[in-house]
C-alpha cells in the first residue's frame, strides 16, 4: 500500500534570514546574506565555524547567491546570530534585516562601475526604513554589463552597460522587449529604483505588513504581479525604452552553464568551483580560506546564484596546490566544466523537510551521469518544486512512498511522476525509483 501526497503541500511564502530563521524537519534554517555576495577569508572561515558549533556541517548555497546553514537548534539561535552579526555576516537589527536584499554579480572587481553601483544601492536600501514594508520574496539585482543574471529572478534589476545606467522592473515590457528606464548617473538610477519600489508599496497596500510568517501569504507579491500598471504610472510616463542590450539578445534556449557559469580557471577574474547540488562541507570550506590566506590572502570568494564560488585569484592552481586547497576532492567540489553533478538540481528532500515524501538528494546525484549535455534535471520531494532551475527538461516529483514491509524486510520506496516544461507538456504514468536507476532512458525520451 503507498503512502500518496492527498493534499496541497504548504507554501510558507516567505525567506528565513540571520535574524527571522525558519523552523523544518532538521531544525531551524538561518540564511547569510554577505553583503556584495562575497566573504573575505576571515569570514568564509567563521561561517564554516558556524555552522560546525551550531548546525548540520553542509552548507547550502541558494539560488540567491546566499549562504544557508540547517539544523541549527533553537537554543543556539542567540549565539549563532551573535557571532554572524560580528563577523558582518548579518545586519546590526532585526529593522535593517527586513529590508529587502541585493543580489549582485559575482562578475565585479574593487570599485568597478558594478561595485560602485552595487554599494550605492545597498546603502541607499539601508537608510531607507519604509522598504522593509515590501514582501519577503521582493528584491533588488545588480547586473554586469553581459547581464549574467538574466536567468536569476529579481522584481527590479540595474546595471551598467559601458555607457549608460539602467533599470528594469521584471515583467514590464514593450511588445515583446523588456522595458526600462535609464540614466546616466548611478545616484539617479537608484533613485528611481527606490522610488519604483515605493510605487510598489503603495499600490498594494495590504502587503505593508511585517515579516512574519502569519502575513507572508498574503505578502507574496512580486513586480511582475503589477508591472502593468508602471506603462500609465504619472512619475514614468513616456520614459520607458527598449534598448537591444545583451540580456535581451540573446538566443531564446541560451543557459546558465553558456553564461560564463561554468567551473574552471577564467581569464581576468579567477578560479569558478561548483558545489554538488549546492551543497558546501563546512570542513571543505574552511581547508579552501585557510590556504587562500596563508598563500594568496588578497583573494575574496564571490558567492553566486549558480551553486558556484568565484575564487578571485588571477593565479591559477597548480596540481599540488589543488591537493593543498582541498579543490581536488571530488565529493566537495566540481572544479570541471563537463561534471555531470552540474546538470542535476533537487531540493532538500527527507530527512531536511518536513513536506518531502523521501529523500531526493541521493537520487538526483545517482541520475546526474545519464542527464544529456545541455539538459537539466530537477528532483522534486513535493509538488513545490523547489530549488527548481528556470529552463529544466525534466522535473521529477514525488507523489507516492510504498512503507517497509516488515514482512519482506524490504525497504521504503518511492514513486515519481514526469514532467516535461510547459512548453512541451508530456504525461507520464508514476515511475518507482528504481526503475529509473535501471532504466534512465524513461525520462530523456527525446531532445529538449
Amino acid at each position: 500500500m503507498m503512502n500518496a501526497m492527498t493534499s496541497l503541500p504548504s507554501i510558507q511564502g516567505w525567506c528565513p534570514s540571520s535574524w527571522q530563521p525558519m523552523h523544518a524537519a532538521d531544525g531551524w534554517i538561518v540564511r547569510v546574506r554577505p553583503p556584495m555576495a562575497r566573504l573575505t577569508l576571515v569570514q568564509a572561515q567563521q561561517l564554516a565555524q558556524c555552522a560546525l558549533a551550531f548546525g548540520d556541517p553542509m552548507l547550502e548555497l541558494s539560488r540567491r547567491g546566499n549562504w544557508q546553514l540547517r539544523g541549527v537548534q533553537e537554543k543556539h539561535l542567540p549565539a549563532l546570530l551573535h557571532t554572524l552579526v560580528k563577523a558582518n555576516l548579518a545586519s546590526a537589527n532585526a529593522q535593517t534585516d527586513a529590508l529587502p536584499a541585493v543580489l549582485c554579480t559575482p562578475w565585479y572587481k574593487q570599485n568597478d562601475v558594478t561595485h560602485q553601483l552595487a554599494q550605492r544601492l545597498e546603502a541607499a536600501i539601508a537608510t531607507t526604513p519604509t522598504l522593509g514594508a515590501l514582501p519577503s520574496k521582493f528584491g533588488f539585482a545588480v547586473d554586469d554589463p553581459e547581464c549574467s543574471l538574466h536567468y536569476t529572478p529579481a522584481d527590479i534589476r540595474l546595471w551598467h552597460d559601458g555607457q549608460r545606467y539602467w533599470l528594469h522592473p521584471d515583467g514590464l515590457r514593450l511588445g515583446t522587449a523588456p522595458a526600462c528606464l535609464t540614466a546616466t548617473s548611478p545616484d539617479t538610477i537608484v533613485q528611481q529604483a527606490l522610488a519604483l519600489a515605493a510605487w510598489f508599496i503603495n499600490i498594494t497596500p495590504s502587503h505593508a505588513a511585517t515579516h512574519t510568517p502569519q502575513t507572508s501569504i498574503q505578502r507574496a507579491r512580486r513586480m511582475r504581479h503589477a508591472a502593468t500598471q508602471l506603462l500609465h504610472a504619472p512619475l514614468w510616463q513616456g520614459q520607458w525604452q527598449s534598448p537591444c542590450f545583451a540580456g535581451t539578445a540573446m538566443p531564446p534556449h541560451t543557459t546558465e552553464q553558456e553564461m560564463r557559469a561554468r567551473p574552471g580557471f577564467i581569464a581576468n577574474w579567477g578560479q569558478l568551483v561548483a558545489a554538488p547540488l549546492g551543497r558546501v562541507s563546512a570542513r571543505a570550506l574552511a581547508q579552501l580560506a585557510q590556504w587562500l590566506q596563508q598563500h594568496r590572502p588578497d583573494t575574496m570568494l564571490h558567492t553566486t546564484p549558480w551553486r558556484m564560488l568565484l575564487i578571485t585569484s588571477l593565479q591559477p592552481f597548480h596540481l599540488a596546490q589543488w591537493r593543498c586547497s582541498g579543490l581536488h576532492q571530488s565529493d566537495d567540489w566540481i572544479t570541471q566544466a563537463q561534471d555531470p553533478r552540474l546538470r542535476v538540481f533537487a531540493c532538500s528532500g527527507q530527512p531536511h523537510c518536513p513536506q518531502a515524501l523521501a529523500p531526493t538528494q541521493p537520487l538526483a546525484l545517482k541520475l546526474a551521469d545519464n542527464v544529456p549535455p545541455g539538459w537539466q534535471l530537477h528532483v522534486s520531494g513535493c509538488a513545490k518544486a523547489c530549488a527548481q532551475p528556470t529552463n529544466a527538461q525534466r522535473t521529477l516529483t514525488l507523489t507516492a512512498v510504498t512503507p517497509p514491509s516488515t514482512e519482506s524486510n524490504a525497504q521504503a520506496s518511492a514513486w515519481f511522476s514526469i514532467q516535461r516544461p510547459a512548453t512541451a507538456p508530456i504525461h507520464w504514468p508514476t515511475v518507482h525509483a528504481q526503475a529509473l536507476c535501471e532504466q534512465p532512458d524513461l525520462l530523456f525520451d527525446s531532445p529538449p
